[in-house]
């Protein structure tokens, strides 16, 4: 006997965006390739084994303040995680109905049904 799950009916296959290497956020398609939604750097489809495109040198734009530091001391900074955390929060809701994301897989459904019928 194999120690598969039994289904009823076969699942969709789902495929993740890349993340960005520095901000850990979900990258966003942008048509031409991805988007980092927090840091602004863009890659191209199959540009997995490159670098990619800060976003002052893609857009023009001149950001304010200084580059942030490649450092861990920088991304552990606690406004830069609630932010990567809020970021994260959308694009789970976006994507998956509920701030939780994938793995929430339906309890946040299943709590405000409860709720509402209690």
């Amino acid at each position: 006997m194999s120690d598969y799950v039994k289904l009823t009916e076969a699942p969709t296959l789902v495929f993740r965006a890349p993340e960005c290497g520095t901000c850990y956020q979900e990258c966003e398609s942008d048509g031409d390739g991805w988007l980092c939604p927090s840091c602004g750097t863009s890659w191209g489809y199959n540009d997995y084994d490159e670098g990619g495109t800060l976003y002052e040198k893609w857009s023009g734009e001149v950001l304010d303040g200084d580059p942030a530091p490649p450092d861990a001391d920088y991304f552990d900074d606690p406004q830069l995680k609630a932010k990567r955390a809020e970021l994260q929060a959308e694009q789970n809701a976006r994507l998956w109905g509920c701030e939780h994301g994938l793995f929430c897989r339906g309890k946040c459904a299943a709590e405000d049904e409860i709720g509402a019928t209690a």
